[in-house]
């Protein structure tokens, strides 16, 4: 019908609009958008047409596509004449543009026409600022982004029907990335939902939760959220959010010490990144990874992961990301007892930090990086670092800043009795924080201060469990220190933990073994991964061959045991 169409044919119209609704009920989203798209072509009136384009652009962003959406909604805005619609298509270009790489033209399209809407519809207008705020984040303009969640607090007061829990959302966000993590929270309860009534084109605003939720330190209860962003988008058909909730589960694993899986899921955001043309996630990723790296010791890894970042950086504008590549570059070189570059690559980082106004110093945790750096290399110049650090623990009341101040004014103290007091605090903090890692850290420090005040035997006891963690980890140049420190202690180092066998998976195994252990059959996990059922055998094969298994029964009880499989 379409194709014989001469012109405008409405019948033609609405049988594509009702083709597309049926490719969107079963997760097509890539179909309804081809549909939609011809249907709005063949409709006589301007503002129709650019509510079926608009549509179009919802279904191509939610299949993964975001140049086709903002290529759409370019089309719509075109066409259309009612204010409020031209509002609503505005958001979606602004997400579309987000998601390539272009944060500063999203936010700086949402802020226009929130000034043009906010006498005649302050609740389009308070929505169009809430949307506003990640990318301005993303841009580096972190306490713009609250001044502007602060406006649109006050523009949806003055709107009787608008949706108040959205703008809660956002505004809790620009809280917490300016430090204010305590006035967040109390805002939970208005700007929470219910993941699941969440419609499958809204799944990336619970990636945004998620990261409230990660940077407050509530590890498990954003791996859980992640974990339902990604089940739906790979039930859903729709991977727009796959990327980067996978990314962000990584963090969270890199947080309580699960690298295996956090490993697994930084590799396939990648892929999906890629494959999708996600640049802001690609970056994101391969961010994700690249720390994950660098805490195993993986250090030519890491820098080949970092030098991608940086490709993707410079073909983009996202400020926010550059701070990390120095964090982790800097980070990698502590590793690597290389502190005087450590501190030289981290100090650019804490300079981006300052400069843009980043007041959560969970996002990149670098700060007690650069102060050991510093400390080792005895470099002057740590004070500011460590103001930061104090006004940030004070500001945001989370563990990581607190246990980090305090383990780095451990190793600056003038007495043993006033480091013990310190270190104290900091293993405290990160004990009751579900942080391994860092607790190791601050057990291996010390220690060290220990030996220094020549306390070798009470040395001991703090560096073999440091070391323990270590290996357990699989953070091989911190194991490696932690043992040499146990020398000069006059003690050898214990015989090496086994490793759990799930490390000898690479990524892509681990992640294929992690959807069969959940009960998914080979057909199903294909197309979860979207692979080959082949390629899902073979990968299988490999699998229980490696981990010494026969059955699905057997695996799933493995990697439970390891920590690898969430439940």
């Amino acid at each position: 019908m379409a194709a014989a169409a001469q012109g405008a044919d409405q019948r033609a119209a609405d049988e594509l609009s009702d083709t597309a609704e049926r490719a969107r009920i079963r997760s097509d989203f890539a179909t309804a958008a081809r549909a939609l798209t011809r249907s709005a072509e063949l409709c006589p009136e301007d503002d129709e047409m650019a509510r079926r384009l608009l549509a179009a652009a919802i279904d191509a962003f939610t299949a993964g596509s975001p140049g086709q959406a903002a290529t759409l909604c370019q089309r719509a805005r075109a066409r259309a004449a009612d204010e409020r619609l031209r509002g609503d298509i505005d958001i979606w270009n602004a997400r579309a543009y987000t998601w390539l790489g272009d944060p500063r033209e999203a936010h700086d399209l949402l802020v226009a026409g929130a000034n043009l809407r906010k006498d005649e519809d302050p609740g389009q207008a308070a929505s169009m600022l809430a949307e506003a705020i990640p990318p301005a984040v993303m841009d580096a303009r972190v306490p713009l982004a609250l001044a502007e969640a602060r406006e649109a607090e006050r523009l949806v007061e003055l709107a009787d029907t608008a949706d108040k829990s959205g703008v809660v959302r956002c505004l809790r966000w620009a809280l917490i990335v300016n430090g204010y993590i305590g006035e967040a929270q109390v805002l939970e309860a208005s700007g929470h939902r219910d993941p699941a009534g969440t419609p499958t084109s809204e799944l990336l605003p619970l990636c945004y939760e998620a990261e409230f939720l990660l940077f407050s330190e509530r590890f498990e209860t954003a791996r859980h959220l992640l974990r339902f962003v990604i089940e739906a988008s790979r039930t859903g058909g729709a991977p727009a959010a796959l990327s980067y909730a996978l990314a962000a589960r990584s963090e969270a694993s890199w947080w309580i010490g699960r690298w295996g899986p956090g490993l697994a899921d930084a590799t396939e955001a990648i892929s999906w990144a890629e494959e999708l043309g996600q640049p802001a996630a690609n970056a994101f990723s391969l961010l994700c990874l690249g720390r994950l790296e660098a805490s195993l010791g993986n250090t030519r890894q890491c820098e080949r992961v970092l030098d991608r970042a940086r490709r993707v950086l410079e073909a983009v504008s996202i400020p926010s990301l550059q701070v990390y590549v120095g964090a982790i570059s800097g980070f990698a070189a502590l590793a690597s007892q290389q502190p005087d570059v450590a501190a030289a690559k981290l100090s650019r980082s804490f300079a981006i930090t300052e400069t843009h106004g980043l007041g959560i110093p969970n996002a990149v945790p670098f700060a007690a990086d650069l102060v050991e750096a510093m400390v080792h290399a005895r470099l002057p110049g740590h004070e500011p670092v460590l103001r930061w650090l104090e006004v940030s623990s004070d500001r945001s009341g989370c563990a990581w800043p607190a246990g980090a101040l305090a383990r780095c004014l451990g190793l600056l103290a003038s007495s043993q009795a006033e480091a013990d007091d310190l270190f104290e605090k900091s293993e405290t903090a990160f004990s009751g924080a579900q942080m391994p890692f860092e607790l190791a850290r601050t057990q291996l420090c010390r220690g060290e201060i220990l030996r220094r005040y020549r306390h070798a035997t009470d040395a001991r006891g703090y560096l073999r469990k440091a070391m323990a963690t270590f290996t357990e980890l699989g953070a091989k140049p911190w194991a490696r220190r932690a043992a040499a420190e146990l020398a000069s202690a006059g003690d050898t180092a214990p015989e090496p933990a086994r490793r759990p066998v799930i490390d000898g998976l690479t990524p892509q195994e681990l992640q294929i073994a992690r959807v069969v252990a959940a009960g998914k059959n080979n057909i199903e996990t294909a197309a979860a991964l979207y692979v080959s059922r082949k390629t899902v055998e073979a990968h299988l094969t490999r699998i229980y061959r490696k981990l010494g298994v026969r059955t699905r029964t057997d695996l799933a009880r493995e990697l439970t045991a390891s920590g690898a499989l969430d439940t």
